[in-house]
């Protein structure tokens, strides 16, 4: 028994595939941070650091 995939299903599939491996790797590669390391990274940052205007959107980035 097999089943037929059209090429565009099968592209569909294997997005979900790279975007799924993709999030595993970056979360192995996300170092460990400490209750007191985060404390210290939250005095470090200025709320008013913290504007619209020092982020880039990564969707748009990505040019999605």
């Amino acid at each position: 028994m097999s089943t037929m995939i059209n090429e565009l299903g099968l592209k569909e599939i294997i997005r979900e595939i790279v975007k799924e491996e993709l999030l595993k790797l970056t979360l192995k590669l996300t170092p460990y941070v400490s209750n007191e390391e985060m404390q210290d990274i939250e005095k470090a940052v200025l709320e008013e650091d913290l504007t619209d205007d020092n982020f880039v959107d990564g969707m748009k980035w990505l040019g999605q």
